[in-house]
């Protein structure tokens, strides 16, 4: 069980990250490579994250919280109950969505399949419970460190200390006599980017963003000169739909700016490395339990085989042999245990003639590391001391929590490029 109290919100957004590792049926780090991961998402697409399904949140949020604050003025509360208000206010946004969703689709209420797709956070929780309840990781919890890092939001701080921060400004300065109602809180001027004040004074929440909002999130990321800045400023002319969009499945697949090409040719070699350490991984782990026909894991060994075998695709050993670790190595700077292992792999693939060969040669390298790393329930090698009665308790284990065959990496495009559709939609280029 997993469980933690929500005075930070930064820390609640990680643990969040971390239980949606396990709702992920692509998702499988047991070898503990995901940071690699997540520096190269970081560096190519910051202010992104699994948990954020839409753009237009970076303008709905600071709106939450400015109604919130031009409520505190009127009236102070105190601090559960300035949450609780927050809550509300994003609850009745989502409402907001929802019903603008059924009235573009000219239907008194969206179905299940409208809304999977709406990127409308909380729409599920509203219909189970007839709209009198909320989730409990609401838009100002995942959107919170992203809007400080676009500095739509001046300081640093958790979500709860800034609520603080509204209620004993609000109390300062209605203390005093002569003050306008309008200068009693002040707070704005102080926290929020200048454009969002005028943003948010739009009258309702909208699914899509105006070309000034869009404008507006366009200016915030080119400002972090990444290559999501980049795509922003230069955004490929031959996309008119989505459907063209989702033909990349990859940041390497998409038309780049000249100039980022390096780069982008080594995170695709590394993709494929960390795509066949997962699946030499997942194929050691059916091969020590006798799972190789079970329905969980048959997958695994034809996968590993065509993996090692399709160097047309890019995304095969072959691939992984020209991987560049100077580049690497710069952007992955805390991270040299999880690149040495692979540098490790990669050295193997440069002698195995066969899958077979390569995964003898890596079997007592994968099985060190997921001890260390997983110490407390290992899955690969027998428990020492322990008889076949504890193989068979481990098995029962190992196949109550099926490992999944995961795809190359994508160091997180797929929500980037969302995030590219929504804004280049909103300026008109795209859509």
């Amino acid at each position: 069980m997993l469980a933690w109290l929500d005075f930070d919100s930064d820390a609640m957004k990680r643990a969040h990250e971390l239980l949606q590792q396990f709702r992920d049926a692509r998702t499988l780090d047991h070898l503990r490579l995901g940071g690699v991961r997540d520096d190269f998402a970081n560096y190519f697409f910051p202010a992104t994250s699994t948990i954020m399904p839409h753009a237009r949140y970076l303008v709905l949020v600071p709106r939450a919280f400015l109604q919130l604050e031009a409520q505190i003025r009127k009236k102070g509360c105190s601090l559960q109950e300035a949450v609780k208000r927050l809550d509300d206010i994003e609850a009745s946004q989502a409402k907001e969505l929802i019903a603008e969703l059924g009235t573009r689709l000219k239907k008194r209420e969206p179905d299940r399949k409208d809304l999977e797709g709406s990127g409308i956070i909380g729409w599920d929780k509203i219909r189970e419970t007839n709209g009198t309840e909320f989730v409990s990781q609401t838009p100002s919890n995942s959107y919170w460190a992203s809007i400080r890092k676009l500095q739509i939001r001046i300081p640093k701080g958790s979500r709860v200390n800034y609520i603080r921060d509204i209620m004993a400004r609000a109390k300062n300065k209605s203390s005093r006599s002569g003050v306008p109602e309008e200068e009693s809180l002040g707070l704005e001027s102080v926290i929020w980017n200048k454009d969002v004040l005028e943003l948010s004074k739009e009258a309702s929440a909208c699914l899509e963003l105006s070309e000034k909002q869009a404008k507006f999130i366009q200016r915030q990321y080119v400002g972090l000169n990444s290559l999501m800045s980049r795509l922003l400023s230069a955004p490929a002319k031959e996309i008119k739909t989505k459907a063209d969009l989702s033909e990349f499945r990859y940041v390497w697949d998409y038309p780049l700016p000249s100039g980022d090409d390096p780069i982008i040719e080594s995170s695709r070699r590394l993709s494929a490395l960390i795509q066949g350490a997962n699946l030499l991984y997942g194929t050691l782990v059916a091969n020590e339990y006798g799972l190789e026909s079970h329905q969980d894991f048959n997958a695994w060994r034809p996968a590993l085989d065509e993996w090692f075998a399709s160097p047309e695709s890019g995304l095969g050993a072959k691939s992984a042999k020209r991987t560049e670790w100077a580049s690497i190595s710069i952007i992955c700077k805390d991270r040299y245990l999880d690149i040495d292992f692979l540098k490790k792999i990669q050295a193997n693939l440069k002698s195995a003639k066969s899958p077979s060969e390569f995964m003898e040669s890596c079997g007592g390298l994968i099985t060190c590391r997921e001890r260390t790393v997983k110490s407390v329930s290992y899955r690969l090698g027998r428990i020492e001391g322990g008889g076949m009665a504890d193989k068979k308790k481990l098995r029962e284990r190992v196949i109550r929590q099926p490992a999944r065959l995961t795809q190359a990496p994508d160091f997180r495009w797929g929500m980037a490029s969302e995030f590219m559709w929504n804004i280049n939609s909103g300026l008109g280029v795209w859509g």
